[in-house]
């Protein structure tokens, strides 16, 4: 069993290095006080992260802020002084330019490894060279894996990450709140963190940020989460404070990805050629039983299918379990689990249950340009349907026996019902178009932003 801390911090400037050095020790020796072995603190907690531009950081350099090399220093004497294992974000220079990056020193002082941020968020673009290598890092602890921040959000990195060996993933972070105003938000601390771990089988900490820092402004919401996807600790959305917990590095869960989705996965990252302008979708939801009642829906008044084309949703499908049908001209016909078809400019994938808890199969579809995802059954957690509709940029339909619910390619449930009584359906229109869409925020694309060249599975 491993106890392990996270520290939650507010944002800050550059022109408050000091401060930021006088509270995040105070948070390594309550992490020590509270019988911690490992402390992780967020991302680029020395000296700040919104830093405007490497202008900005340069003339601060200018101006007396010290270097990273002193900061990882004086990491190293408090793991020392603590005996207390410390992963931590900060900026560090190469030349004239700087990466966002993640190192972890032992609690002997012993700088173990680092990581640098891959996959850069909006802003990070402005500052930062992003990093080139996903490697575990062996520590007294055991193997384990760094994420910072939005490198979470692709799949293939956590994924890379386990495949190597990793028992247990850290991640300094600085979540940024994309809800509506006065509405603060963000995927990570919503479901994306238990769904990677829960996925992977390993337990994940992530140190966040709240408060702001220029013009962006964070959630908090830090959190320990077991390998089953349950969250053993957490902090609130504003505060500054630790939370603790005990959980048990695993041995990982490979990724579970065919020879074909291999291939796929590992081939250069484009977005799929746009043929035509999505028509949008029409799903009409009955209790049907069999090909004969979805016919019947077919040809009754006031169907829809008029206005094609219209996806056909049923809670008691010929042969037992639900299913769906796709009608886009003549009788509606059945969607398998595994297929993937075109109609109107709009391409649909069928997945059953299984196949969508793990990120493979639906990404392959997404890569091959997917606007909607129908997952058959209900042997899955909602988490994992967020993640696959997040990490993919499309929307996920779940028919389970009991009812639907959909998920917008932001990973929120837009929707969800129960099966109508017989003889009655429920109807309602997709714009599909939005899941051409693939970026989470400006330069921050889920399909372009993949390097696969550096992915292991």
């Amino acid at each position: 069993m491993l106890r392990i801390a996270v520290a939650q911090t507010p944002g800050t400037r550059l022109d408050q290095w000091r401060g930021t050095l006088v509270l995040v020790d105070e948070l390594i020796h309550g992490a020590r006080q509270r019988d911690a072995q490992l402390v992780v603190l967020p991302e680029c907690v020395w000296p700040a992260y919104c830093i405007g531009s490497p202008g900005e950081y340069f003339a601060a350099r200018r101006g007396g802020l010290p270097d990273d090399a002193f900061f990882a220093n004086w990491l190293a004497e408090r793991a020392r002084r603590e005996r207390l294992s410390i992963c931590a974000g900060l900026i560090t220079e190469q030349g004239t330019s700087l990466r966002n990056t993640a190192l972890l020193t032992s609690h002997t002082g012993e700088l173990l490894g680092r990581h640098e941020k891959c996959f850069l968020w909006d802003f990070d673009h402005d500052c930062f060279q992003p990093g080139e290598r996903i490697d575990p890092i062996d520590s007294p602890l055991g193997r384990l894996g760094v994420l910072i921040c939005a490198d979470a959000r692709l799949p293939e990195i956590a994924a890379t990450l386990v495949a190597r060996g990793a028992r247990f993933l850290l991640q300094p972070t600085a979540w940024v709140d994309v809800g509506a105003p006065g509405r603060p938000w963000n995927p990570q601390p919503d479901f994306l963190i238990r769904a990677r771990a829960l996925e992977f089988g390993v337990p994940i900490a992530s140190a966040s940020k709240y408060g702001r820092e220029g013009d962006a402004r964070f959630v908090g919401s830090s959190l320990i989460c077991d390998a089953h996807g349950e969250v053993r600790a957490q902090c609130g959305p504003a505060e500054t404070a630790l939370a603790v917990a005990d959980v048990e590095p695993c041995d990982p869960q490979p990724p579970a990805v065919s020879p074909e989705q291999r291939r796929a996965l590992l081939a250069a990252s484009a977005l799929a050629p746009r043929t035509a302008v999505p028509l949008p979708l029409h799903v009409l939801a009955v209790r049907g039983s069999g090909s004969g009642a979805l016919e019947a829906v077919a040809a009754s008044p006031g169907s829809g299918l008029d206005a094609l084309p219209t996806l056909i949703l049923s809670g008691e499908a010929k042969g037992g379990g639900p299913a769906c049908a796709l009608c886009d001209g003549g009788s509606p016909r059945w969607l398998h689990a595994g297929c993937e078809t075109p109609a109107g400019g709009v391409r649909i994938a069928v997945l059953s249950d299984r196949d969508a808890k793990r990120f493979a199969a639906a990404r392959c579809h997404a890569l091959r340009g997917a606007h909607l995802i129908v997952v058959l059954g209900d042997e899955i957690v909602e988490c994992l349907l967020q993640a696959r509709a997040m990490e993919n940029r499309v929307f996920v339909l779940q028919v389970g026996a009991s009812g639907f619910a959909l998920y917008e390619p932001g990973g929120r449930l837009a929707r969800s019902a129960r099966w109508p009584a017989p003889g009655e359906r429920v109807c309602f229109s997709l714009e599909l178009s939005v899941a051409e869409a693939k970026e989470l925020a400006r330069d921050t694309n889920v399909i372009t932003g993949r390097t696969p060249e550096r992915y292991q599975f």
